[in-house]
This record gives structure tokens, C-alpha cells and sequence, in this order.
């Protein structure tokens, strides 16, 4: 559905405009018109692209939007010590989170803090609907993998 995308990032660029020649900063809106557009780059396969386009927002003025697309489109470049500060930051309660660090953790040989993150998830998603048990399995694989007696 890119031309509904392209639509959103138009009219949210629009709105960015008025808030802007109303005297407001600005910013926060600014760093999510970004992230708009890096998930578009990341869904068309170009993490590297994704990345560069949040440039300017990654540091000082990282919304959520900006900090999910950033985990995501490192974690595919598998730049896994950029993406962990980014997946630990997340300011609301997300138990896939924690899948997704395990992932990082994995990534960076961080192999008890994985084990540890991949355990919160399959508890947290023991009973989740059939469609997201693929990810529970999974989780349940590293934690065999990463076993200390292995």
C-alpha cells in the first residue's frame, strides 16, 4: 500500500508545516514524519538507507517511532551494539521487546542476557494466539541453544 504511505507522509508534512509557521518547534513532529519515511526505506529492503534517513533524530530527539524503526533496521543490519540501547529504551511496556533484545543479545555472543530475555518472552507469550507461536518456538529453540550445559 505505498501510494496510502506516500499519502500519510504528505499530509503529516503538511501538518509539520502549519505547526512550524504557527511558531511550534516542530521537532517531535518532524522525527515522526522520518520514521514514517525510514519504514517505508526498511519495508522496501534498504535498512542501510532507513538508518541514514534518521540521522539527524537517532541521538537527541528519538521519539518511540523513531526508536523502533532504528532497532529494526539495525538489528537487519545486524549492527546489534547500535540497535540494544535503542530496544532498551522503549518507553511503553512491550513484552516483544524482549524477544527482539534476546535476538540482539544472541547477536553480540551476550548469550545469558539473550537466555534471560528469550525466557521472559516465552512466558510472557506461552499462551499467545497460534499465529505468534512461530516466535514463541523459536525462543524456545535458543533457549535449548544457549543452554550452559550444551
Amino acid at each position: 500500500r505505498w501510494a496510502e504511505h506516500a499519502r500519510t507522509v504528505e499530509a503529516f508534512w503538511d501538518y509539520w508545516n502549519r505547526e512550524v509557521d504557527a511558531g511550534g518547534s516542530g521537532w517531535q513532529g518532524k522525527a515522526n514524519i522520518l520514521a514514517l519515511e525510514a519504514y517505508g526505506l526498511l519495508r522496501r529492503g534498504d535498512p542501510e538507507a532507513a538508518v541514514e534517513k534518521l540521522e539527524e533524530v537517532r541521538r537527541y530527539q528519538a521519539s518511540p517511532w523513531v526508536r523502533t524503526v532504528l532497532a529494526h533496521a539495525l538489528m537487519e543490519l545486524e549492527r546489534w551494539e547500535e540497535a540494544v540501547p535503542y530496544l532498551a529504551e522503549w518507553s511503553y511496556p512491550n513484552s516483544h521487546r524482549h524477544y527482539l533484545l534476546a535476538l540482539a543479545y544472541e547477536g553480540m555472543g551476550e548469550y545469558g542476557k539473550a537466555a534471560k530475555e528469550y525466557a521472559f518472552f516465552v512466558e510472557a507469550w506461552e499462551d499467545a494466539d497460534p499465529e505468534l507461536q512461530p516466535w514463541v518456538e523459536d525462543a524456545r529453540l535458543a533457549l535449548e541453544r544457549l543452554a550452559p550445559d550444551r
